[in-house]
């Protein structure tokens, strides 16, 4: 669709605009852009401009004779770019507090550090996709009563990173018969994952479950049923640098900032969104629910099993080629230094 010239000059086009938010007109690329040594005249630069028009890749504002990248354009750029990290012809940037972020801490506060550094360092709202408990191995699945029918199963990794969800009972239930209950889970099952915790209670249920009592049999069905919920309940992602989405010069008006809110409020639907693209190493995307931001995704893998994603959402103006290049030092981090052996 572009020619080499038109990607260079769009390049150009599309980081000027990133860093002014102004339109980029003929005399500044011909002050950049060079042929053999020679830089083009401004004509032949507005011919080019038209050209690229026409395919929808910049277009002109009403206030200025310049053009600015659309959408099309944008995503062009970012494609070439997300190209360009993958043959690592643009190295990652280098933070030094990394390398010193996991002594002596646990995964989750680990995880929640480079969390915390992302969000300082793009100044945009850094997400932390915790790693998913559906392929994580599985050090112990425990049951607290919270009232006579309410049951809150706490599901805790290898990794000691925990979920929990409520269980609603059809009846009473005793806290011995929720500790049986999660007893012959822990003493059955334990350090499998829980797609294979829940094909070997299927298994356990269809014989019988031999020695159980009918209530604790029951609890440990009703546990089956909702063990797929565990990863859509809001503890399965963190938010970092909220406050960032108030800067002026991405956020002009209320409507707008109103909807960002809104949506960072509603964590299952961001936690799906991310979800959707963790199997992916590098993803990004200009079509977050609100106009005019975009987010960034960069995928994780923990020893133990269990993928995760950490994500950035700004303005459509951000700072790709930045921002892509810190994500990707994070996640190389920790794929290096601590989780996959």
């Amino acid at each position: 669709m572009l020619t080499e010239r038109e990607a260079k000059i769009l390049n150009i086009i599309v980081e000027y605009y990133i860093k002014n938010g102004e339109p980029v007109g003929s005399s500044y690329i011909s002050s950049r852009y060079r042929e053999n040594g020679r830089s083009l005249s401004s004509a032949t630069i507005r011919n080019i401009f038209k050209k690229m028009e026409s395919k929808g890749i910049v277009e002109k504002t009403h206030l200025s004779s310049g053009r600015v990248p659309t959408k099309t354009g944008f995503k062009l750029y970012l494609s070439r770019l997300i190209q360009d990290f993958k043959n690592n012809n643009i190295k990652s940037a280098e933070l030094g507090e990394i390398s010193s972020i996991h002594a002596n801490k646990d995964l989750m506060s680990d995880l929640e550090g480079y969390a915390e550094i992302l969000e300082r360092e793009t100044g945009a709202v850094s997400l932390l996709l915790l790693p998913d408990f559906f392929t994580a191995r599985i050090k112990r699945i425990d049951f607290v009563k919270l009232s006579e029918k309410k049951v809150l199963a706490v599901i805790v990794s290898v990794n000691n990173i925990f979920r929990e969800t409520v269980v609603e009972m059809p009846y009473a239930v005793s806290y011995r018969e929720l500790l049986t209950a999660s007893n012959y889970i822990n003493l059955n099952f334990s350090g499998l994952t829980l797609f294979e915790i829940k094909k070997n209670l299927l298994n356990s249920m269809k014989n019988g479950l031999n020695r159980l009592n009918d209530t604790v049999t029951n609890i440990i069905k009703i546990a089956y049923e909702n063990l797929n919920k565990v990863d859509e309940e809001d503890g399965g992602i963190i938010i970092k640098g909220l406050s960032n989405i108030l800067d002026e010069r991405y956020v002009k008006e209320v409507r707008i900032l109103k909807n960002l809110i809104e949506n960072f409020e509603k964590k299952k639907n961001l936690y799906h969104l991310i979800a959707g693209y963790i199997n992916s190493e590098l993803t990004i995307n200009l079509d977050f629910p609100v106009e005019n931001f975009s987010f960034i995704i960069s995928s994780y893998s923990v020893a133990g099993g269990g993928k995760g994603a950490f994500g950035l959402v700004g303005p459509l103006r951000m700072d790709y080629k930045k921002n892509v290049s810190i994500m990707r030092h994070i996640t190389h981090t920790m794929i290096e230094q601590m989780f996959v052996k």
